[in-house]
């Protein structure tokens, strides 16, 4: 049972809650029962079972084993134990703090049994509010567990950052459903990838086979195999036969102009969509640059490493989803595109490179997670984000430009930050009052320049900024706008 509300003091009954009006913080209470199902697939049919199931002298027993390390962000009092043999696993929250936080609660499962099992299903049901996100990784489907075997699973629970709903009760079960393996004792990935629209070394994706090459001209949906582990430098850029000049794809150079007009030509893969399987760990430098893809873009969580110029200049005009593995977002990565929705930061990003998301659309918000740490030039430049901009207190360093135009609503910035680079908020929509946390020692040429919707500006008296233009340098803020210094 999960319950967030605006109210202390909360007295729960089994089968109802009080709610008792004290203070306008904010809780949150979660209370989540995980539960093992198992499929017993050996007479071609599926029921549910609880507990230890045998058959002769076997067993079938998949457990929840241990518990880890809880983390908690923003959040206290959080509990996971692990009841009824096993097989089920009670979460309890008491607190979450504010729209963004979120605990973490990694678990291990475990076949105790003499059965090998298959993971079949990963369900979620009973969570019909979207105030509540509930996540979970570490198990795929069709993993197989012998006798002995364990796997790690982490469940995040999380208070979603666009809530204004200051009353919410949510009842949610996990299920994981396995079922028995027959005639199968051990699993192991594949060595080898056979397709013949794609060439393969190994499980690492080269790009399309001559065959490939006409069939995605008329089928425009490019669905990665599964068991694909990485995507070299370049694989679809560079068509199978091609003649020309090869560049070097840790740059952008005039070769890749050259390749980019030959397959807008030869319409090679313009207007389909993509999809990857979850094995995928990699994506090389520039794997997908020019091609015009369309649709969504959904990174798999297990993907750890993306190169640069990896989706720059397609036609992407869905969400953007990225991988929680991922720790730096690398020059160009996904820069001219014409992406919908919010952009939602993992919170494993430390990192965002220069012009990683420039000119990439988006009409939501852009919402950064604590543990970012440094955003570079022209990041965010010219996309049309929405709303207010919260630059979490881990971020100490950004560069000029890095906001560019955009946002509705109010900033906040890092309390960690020391310095607001040339330009780096120039033509944005910011309203209300600005204001300039005592930790900025400087604000650079035009940093809010043309920001012409801020009312006022609240300053420190030991900050400095550029009161008048230099050259072909702007005042670090818009003129005729009051400046109130404290």
């Amino acid at each position: 049972m999960l319950v967030f509300n605006y109210k202390e003091g909360i007295d729960m009954n089994r089968d109802k809650f009080r709610f008792i009006k004290t203070h306008k913080i904010m809780t949150f209470v979660v209370a989540a029962i995980l539960t093992l199902t198992i499929g017993y697939a050996i007479f071609s049919e599926s029921i549910d079972i609880l507990g230890l199931a045998s058959t002769g002298s076997s067993n079938f027993n998949i457990v929840f084993d241990r518990v880890g390390q809880i983390e908690e962000h923003e959040a206290t009092g959080t509990s996971a134990n692990i009841v009824d043999a096993g097989k089920k696993l009670e979460i309890r929250v008491e607190h979450l703090k504010m729209p963004s936080s979120y605990v973490e609660i990694p678990v291990v499962v475990k076949n105790k049994g003499d059965i090998t099992a298959k993971v079949k299903e990963i369900k979620t049901s009973g969570l019909d509010t979207t105030d509540i996100k509930v996540t979970y990784e570490g198990l795929l489907l069709e993993d197989v567990l012998n006798p002995n075997d364990e796997r790690s699973l982490k469940i995040t629970v999380t208070w979603d950052m666009s809530s204004v709903n200051p009353n919410v009760v949510a009842d949610f079960t996990i299920e994981i459903v396995y079922e028995q393996v027959v005639g199968e004792t051990t699993t192991s990935a594949p060595t080898e990838i056979v397709d013949n629209r794609f060439i393969y070394e190994g499980t690492k994706l080269m790009g399309l086979s001559a065959e490939g090459e006409e069939y995605f001209k008329t089928n425009k949906e490019l669905i990665i195999p599964e068991g694909t582990t990485e995507i070299a430098d370049g694989a679809f850029l560079v068509p199978y036969g091609y003649t020309g000049t090869i560049p070097n794809f840790e740059t952008y150079e005039s070769a890749t102009d050259e390749l980019i007009e030959y397959n807008r030509k030869n319409s090679r893969l313009s207007g389909a969509t993509i999809s990857f399987p979850n094995s995928l760990r990699k994506i090389g430098n520039s794997a997908f640059t020019g091609l015009s893809l369309t649709g969504d873009l959904t990174i798999p969580n297990n993907v750890e490493e993306i190169g640069v110029y990896a989706f720059y200049l397609n036609n992407f005009n869905g969400n953007l989803k990225l991988p929680e593995k991922l720790e730096i977002i690398k020059d160009y990565y996904f820069a001219a595109n014409q992406f919908t929705g919010d952009l939602l930061m993992p919170r494993s990003i430390e990192e965002i490179g220069i012009s990683a998301f420039q000119m990439a659309g988006f009409n939501g918000r852009l919402i950064l997670s604590e543990g970012l740490k440094k955003v570079g030039h022209y990041a965010f430049y010219t996309c049309n984000f929405i709303g207010d901009l919260v630059i979490p207190d881990s971020v100490t360093e950004i560069g000029g430009v890095a906001f560019g135009s955009g946002y509705t609503g109010s900033l906040t910035i890092s309390k960690n930050l020391t310095e607001i680079p040339k330009m780096a908020f120039i033509g944005t929509g910011f309203t209300g009052e600005l204001y300039i946390p005592d930790n900025i020692a400087n604000i650079d040429y035009g940093a809010f320049w043309e920001c012409n919707n801020i009312t006022s500006i609240s300053i420190s008296s030991g900050t400095t900024y550029k009161e008048v233009a230099s050259g072909g340098d702007r005042p670090s803020f818009p003129t005729g706008i009051p400046i109130n210094v404290r």
